[in-house]
């Protein structure tokens, strides 16, 4: 082989190792800085999750406290049922006479009330089914 061979392909080994070298070595500093932004971001995550402790305690601290010891309200539930007048009544699909008929309800059958309009009630039967009743043959109560 002849010494320009030699100095070619030795010249054309150094220029793949440069170029080799400069590849590897920025994708190194390209981690570097890839680990240094998460490391940036790690620290503001820490910063951000001691402030939200810290607004956490702070409202901790102003919020009323309930007493432990009293039971919490029930609300109020009224209930109608059949006047003694009628053996059963007949319950609608809204508020009026002109309505088709969804059930009969008897005497001691209770409807709890869902709303009011007019002089209806809008009732919740035993039987799932929503409806609607005339005021003037059930009676009110608590319960």
């Amino acid at each position: 082989m002849s010494t320009k061979r030699i100095v070619m392909i030795a010249a054309v080994i150094a220029l793949i190792g440069f170029v080799l070298s400069g590849f590897i070595f920025s994708d190194h500093s390209r981690q570097n800085g890839q680990n240094q932004e998460l490391q940036r971001i790690k620290e503001e995550q820490k910063i951000l999750l001691e402030k939200i402790a810290e607004l956490e305690e702070a409202l901790g601290q102003t919020e009323p406290q309930e007493p432990e010891d009293e039971e919490p309200a029930m609300p109020t539930v009224l209930v109608a049922y059949v006047i003694d007048e009628y053996e059963a009544v007949n319950v609608r699909a809204d508020a009026g006479t002109n309505y088709p008929v969804v059930e009969r309800v008897p005497q001691k059958s209770p409807m709890e009330i869902l709303e009011e309009k007019d002089d209806w009630y809008r009732v919740k039967l035993e039987s799932g089914n929503i409806a609607w009743v005339a005021s003037w043959v059930v009676r009110v109560q608590e319960e």
